[in-house]
């Protein structure tokens, strides 16, 4: 069984058994929100997967809650003067 249907597997179970379904989204290498399914892609515990594959993985509805408190890319960490900021036509300028 690939990781994508151990995931599928895994949503179908709590589905069936009628548990609400908390999503973790980038919860890290573990989540660390109680009785949530973490959502990341180095996941070491729950769903290791991209974003692409979501919409596979939770039927419509299916969710209950998502929760995104750790998202992290390389840009989060690098200095928001070297990065520059957001402006143009649609957004003024956000910094």
């Amino acid at each position: 069984m690939n990781n994508l249907e151990k995931a599928i597997k895994l949503v179908e179970d709590k589905i069936s058994g009628c548990e609400e379904i908390i999503l973790d989204l980038f919860g890290g290498l573990t989540s660390q929100v109680t009785d949530a399914i973490n959502y990341d892609i180095g996941a070491e515990e729950g769903i290791r997967g991209d974003v692409s594959e979501l919409l596979e993985i939770f039927p419509p509805n299916s969710v209950s809650e998502i929760i995104a408190s750790g998202p992290q890319a390389f840009f989060l960490e690098q200095d928001p003067q070297k990065v520059g900021c957001v402006a143009g036509k649609f957004f003024g300028n956000l910094s």
